[in-house]
Formats: C-alpha cells, structure tokens, sequence
C-alpha cells in the first residue's frame, strides 16, 4: 500500500504540531486512494468550509474502498455529504454537531456504517485504525501491529469519556474548550448551510 499526504489544510491555532510531514501530492497529482484517512484538528474547523478540499474528499471517497474519518475528521466527511443518513463518531465535545448535516451522532468509540469508519478522540481512532488494518489486511496483522506498538491501554485513572469521567472533570473540559466549541458550532452552521445549498 502506497501512502501519500496531500497538503493544504492550515493548522492554525495553539496546538500546531511541533513534527511536520510535508505534503507528498497536491489534490490534483494525488492517485486514487484506496483508503482514504480524514485526520482531526484544528484545521478541519475551516476546511470543511473550502469547497476545493470537500470536492477532493468527495471525489477520493467515491472511489475509496475504506473511509476513515478520525476525531473531528469526520465533519470533514458530514460537510462532503457523505455522512447524510449515516451513524458516525467524533469527538465528545463536537459530535452532536454531526446531525446538522444530516448524520447520526454515535457515541461509540468506533462506528463503521458501510465502507465509512469514524471514531471518536484519538485513543478511539487508534482502536479503530487496528479495526481498518484488520478489515483490509486481516486480524492477524492487525494483532501483529498491535503487539509491535505494545499497545494494551491500562490507563491510571477510570474515565476517559464524558459517561465515565467524573462531574467535575467533565465541566472542567467543557469550559477549558468552551471557546472552540463556540467558534465551531458558527462553522458547522455554515458548512451545514453550504452542503445544502450545494444539494438545491
């Protein structure tokens, strides 16, 4: 499997990763994918406003045979219409936002509805990034993968979703991301109002 990047999408804000992973093709020079990964972040907030990148998730997921929206990029996949009708995850504090275009917010880790596979935060995207290897490629290297990453989650403390996490952490994070959920809820309103306009 060739992987490839394509670049574009701006990470502005507080939490630009220190680590950069140039862009190996533009939109227009990128093969077809047959897995097709919509990665979260802050830059998802304005691209899912930019019709040149939704008409390339478009155009990629149509000829995709595995859709794997992680975190908040599955509102990248919403925005695109592809969601419409579908049960798909995000992140906890956004996901709700899903059904303004349309989707079925699941609060599962990982939701897979047809060949569309998204999940929640990224601890959940990696759970469901081992359900794609597996789908693709079989349980076996899935497991093989997982055991090569030591991955066997045994976190210190009981919570990690706002179900079972306490109260008070839950309040806690909602207000340290009050102003992102703000500005966030006004452009899923306007990606939501686009994708409608698009459809007539």
């Amino acid at each position: 499997m060739d992987a490839r990047s394509c670049g574009g999408i701006d990470g502005a804000g507080p939490h630009r990763p220190r680590a950069h992973h140039p862009p190996t093709r533009t939109r227009e020079t990128a093969a077809p994918s047959d897995l097709l990964v919509i990665p979260g972040g802050p830059g998802v907030d304005t691209a899912m406003l930019d019709e040149a990148w939704l008409a390339y998730v478009r155009r990629e997921a149509e000829r995709a045979k595995y859709v794997f929206g992680i975190c908040t990029g599955s509102f990248m996949l919403a925005a695109a219409g592809l969601l419409t009708g579908r049960r798909a995850g995000g992140h906890w504090q956004a996901r709700d936002l899903l059904a303004q275009f349309g989707a079925i917010p699941s609060d599962e880790r990982m939701t897979i509805d047809g060949k569309y596979y998204t999940s929640g935060g990224v601890t959940s995207g990696i759970d469901a990034a081992f359900r794609v290897v597996a789908d693709v490629k079989g349980e076996d290297v899935a497991q093989q993968i997982q055991l090569l990453l030591e991955y066997d989650p045994a976190p210190p403390f009981a919570g990690g979703t706002p179900f079972t996490s306490p109260p008070h952490i839950v309040a806690a994070a909602k207000e340290m991301g009050r102003p992102r959920r703000e500005r966030r809820e006004t452009l899923v309103e306007q990606a939501a109002q686009a994708l409608n306009a698009r459809r007539g």
